[in-house]
């Protein structure tokens, strides 16, 4: 490959008007995918066009890369696309196959882009991703389905069906033929089959023989229950990556389901997040079904506050070749003792293969808390009452911490006394840890795992926030072998005057410490990013 080094003089730096057309294509294109890829790209001027409005070079460089023009946003730099633009756009890309986007906002009119996915769909179209908000036109995902159904080509990499309108609701997988007439207006046998590897499915009910031998599935707001389950993975048995987002729990379960199971060898990576629904009774998620033997990543998103150990259930427990766990908002409640808190950290730690730990917005006390002990003591760095506090309420807390001058949680990293944490340590395999946080108490735990731990860490990447916290808020007196982190409403005088704050040369002379940016981080996670993002 061309470096811009050849061209460079002293070999440190080249003007970009003097790097040769092939190298000025490479950035072009490189750009172009980081505009489509961003949630923004809709809203803003597309990078194609950008690129050819700065000089008369670049617009002759950029017309002759038809890879630059194979991503089509629609609309277009404005509220409403003229077909003559989109017309000159495809013109542009030549051969490449199309990569189409529609993201029609609310009370917009959709069916100009119906218009318009027609007219695009008769070139070589490798994905298509569609978004829709218009509450106005219930039927408008028949139209663009009838498009779809109607074109000679029925082979695509990757197609998007979403439609959030408020009208619509949970997705369902099924065969019921009731429930697919309603939706599509046709019976199930009428429905056209499509060769799609990447499937992206809101709110519709869709029927699983119309889209077979899926290799990636998202979906949001899911309700099914064990059959329909069964009846979807069936119809997809090399599926590898799967993404449910705020997954509902089973509308039905008859006692013969409860002890079901449906097994997938090929699943590798699953993501996951739920949606807590107090109208069903039900606690069965259809999670707990599966069976995954060869998963090797794993994504949850703890923001709903469902108990992970009940969700999951068994579905898990053949896990062997689960390497990575990343766990974003899981809740800090585990500080305070809950028994659901308590039997998630025993749910986890039973994934003893995990070599990569991502901690995002998570507790780390998944690594030193030991379950059905009591909750964490806060404590003098010397003598002083002892206080545990309660979760019902902060303000009385604060006034118990207030009344016995408790203003300093401690870690001793050299301590020996604590049978409870040292007799065992998770994660045996774990390698590498990442942690983003705006809790301090997140880089004691972090220490104290280290320590702990009889073989060696690869690296941990800590977020800039967490950095802070282990250069400037983890303090020890003199002479001592004790971290603290100083509570809010610490008063002066309650502090050792002579503190050290070495905590971030202690865990660097143990462990390599890297920075990471939790944005960047993000545009890999499964369930952030984009909504119409490139599937994996």
């Amino acid at each position: 490959m061309m470096s811009v080094n050849e061209f460079s003089a002293n070999g440190t730096s080249c003007p970009i008007y003097l790097l040769p057309n092939e190298l000025l294509a490479r950035l072009f294109q490189a750009g172009t995918h980081d505009w489509a890829a961003s949630s923004l790209a809709a809203s803003t001027l597309p990078f194609p066009v950008l690129i050819c409005g700065v000089c008369k070079h670049w617009r002759e460089v950029a017309m002759t890369c038809p890879g630059l023009w194979s991503t089509i946003h629609v609309p277009i730099c404005s509220s409403s696309t003229p077909p003559a633009w989109v017309q000159a756009w495809i013109d542009r890309s030549k051969s490449v196959p199309l990569t189409i986007t529609l993201d029609i906002p609310l009370y917009s009119n959709g069916i100009t882009q119906v218009a318009l996915l027609s007219t695009m769909i008769k070139y070589p179209t490798r994905r298509v991703d569609i978004r829709s908000r218009n509450d106005d036109e219930s039927d408008i995902h028949r139209l663009f389905m009838d498009v779809l159904q109607g074109s000679r080509q029925n082979k695509f990499e990757q197609i998007s069906l979403c439609f959030t309108e408020r009208r619509r609701g949970r997705v369902q997988f099924t065969k019921e033929e009731n429930v697919i007439r309603g939706e599509w207006g046709c019976p199930p046998n009428c429905l056209r089959s499509f060769e799609v590897s990447k499937l992206r499915v809101i709110g519709l009910a869709v029927y699983p023989p119309q889209f077979p031998n899926l290799t990636s599935l998202t979906v949001w707001d899911m309700e099914a229950t064990f059959l329909e389950l069964r009846d979807l993975f069936a119809e997809s048995p090399n599926l590898m990556n799967l993404v449910l987002c705020r997954l509902r729990v089973s509308p039905t379960s008859r006692p013969s389901e409860i002890g079901s199971s449906i097994t997938l060898p090929s699943l590798q990576r699953l993501a996951v997040s739920f949606l807590r629904d107090s109208s069903n009774p039900s606690d069965i998620y259809p999670i707990r079904y599966l069976r995954l033997p060869n998963l090797s990543y794993l994504e949850i998103n703890g923001d709903s506050n469902i108990s992970l150990a009940s969700a999951f259930k068994d579905s898990l427990s053949s896990a062997d070749r689960l390497h990575t766990l990343k766990l974003s908002n899981l809740s800090h409640g585990i500080f305070y003792g809950a028994q659901d808190d308590m039997d998630d950290i025993s749910f986890l730690r039973l994934l003893t293969s995990i070599r990569h730990l991502h901690l995002l917005q998570s507790t780390a006390a998944l690594l030193t808390s030991s379950p059905g002990a009591a909750p964490r003591r806060l404590r003098r760095p010397s003598i002083g009452g002892v206080v545990q506090p309660q979760p019902p309420s902060r303000a009385g807390m604060l006034a118990e911490l207030r009344q016995v001058k408790v203003q300093l949680q401690a870690l001793d990293l050299d301590k020996s006394e604590s049978t409870s944490k040292s007799s065992f340590i998770p994660f045996p395999n774990l390698q590498t840890i990442t942690l983003a946080t705006l809790a301090a108490n997140d880089l004691l735990d972090i220490c104290h795992y280290v320590k702990a731990r009889k073989s060696k860490l690869d690296a941990v990447y800590l977020s800039t926030t967490a950095q802070r916290h282990l250069s400037h808020t983890l303090v020890r007196a003199r002479g001592q072998d004790t971290y603290r982190v100083p509570l809010p409403f610490t008063r002066k005088r309650d502090i050792d005057v002579d503190q050290v704050k070495d905590a971030d040369d202690w865990l660097r002379e143990r462990v390599e410490v890297h920075k990471f940016d939790p944005v960047s981080e993000s545009r890999n996670d499964l369930l952030e990013g984009p909504l119409l993002k490139e599937m994996i």
